[in-house]
């Protein structure tokens, strides 16, 4: 999940399944065409909060980045399953956990 830092502290802005991340592709694809782009967005909490385009954009890396260590952790899993090398459910959680 996507945090940014908002006055109060820090909100989840976002939830990392296919749907949030086709959504925030959509605003990312919007927000570079005006400078003065901004949206209402409905954080994974709830709380709807107004992002610009530089947020926007910094979410969409964040998620993105984040979702490419979920593959990278779920591929080495597979890989150690179809390998043998892992073996109990233990072995698999401790495979992918990703921060």
């Amino acid at each position: 999940m996507a945090s940014l830092s908002k006055p109060g502290g820090r909100r989840n802005v976002d939830a990392t399944d296919r749907q949030s991340q086709a959504m925030l592709n959509a605003a990312f694809n919007l927000a570079p065409q005006s400078p003065k782009f901004f949206t209402m967005w409905k954080g994974a909490d709830g709380n709807f909060m107004q992002l610009n385009a530089e947020q926007i954009v910094a979410v969409a890396q964040a998620v993105g980045a984040f979702v490419a260590t979920c593959f990278a952790a779920e591929a080495a899993a597979a890989s150690g399953i179809n390998s043998g090398a892992i073996i109990t459910r233990a072995q698999v959680d401790s495979a992918i956990v990703v921060s």
